[in-house]
């Protein structure tokens, strides 16, 4: 599933001649002389502060178990995702931390890779971002989640790298 956000943001401009404001003004209705709508242009150092709001603090990675994998879904949360379960089986002890850039008008990318060390055979359907730390953790915002289109094996002494860019179309 691959998802964007966009923002998709206007202004609707009304115009109301000055005879019929007192109207306007009381609550009852008033005729506009003219209406408009035009089209947003955001910025890019508007695109960062909406992202940097998104993803400042600290966030970590997950990896999504392929065992019973069914499905992603727009209502998951930490506490409750029903298509999946969480894949723990690498030596560190919690979710990865990750770092994001400042560099790029309306994109972050992870600064650092997350390298997970594989301490058990299994497979991996994908990732997620959270904010919360602990492994097989229910608290905390679950900030995204991908999968792939099919399982992946993975086995123990291997090491899976991952990546994540954000960025607004």
């Amino acid at each position: 599933m691959n998802q964007k956000i966009k923002l998709k943001c206007f202004y609707d401009i009304r115009y109301i001649e000055a005879d019929h404001v007192a109207d306007y003004l009381a609550g009852l209705s008033a005729p506009y002389k003219w209406r408009t709508s035009i089209k947003n242009m955001i910025p890019d150092a508007a695109k960062n502060t909406f992202l940097d709001s998104i993803y400042s603090g600290t966030w970590y990675m997950g990896l999504i178990d392929g065992t019973g994998f069914t499905a992603l879904d727009l209502g998951d949360t930490m506490a409750a995702h029903a298509g999946w379960t969480e894949f723990t089986g690498y030596t560190q002890s919690n979710r990865l931390t990750i770092t994001f850039d400042n560099a790029s008008a309306a994109s972050k990318t992870l600064l650092n890779e997350a390298s997970f060390q594989i301490n058990t055979n299994g497979t991996i359907n994908g990732a997620f971002i959270s904010s919360n730390n602990t492994k097989s953790g229910t608290t905390g915002t679950l900030a995204s989640q991908g999968s792939f289109a099919d399982s992946r094996i993975v086995s123990s002494g291997g090491l899976l790298n991952a990546n994540y860019t954000i960025y607004i179309a």
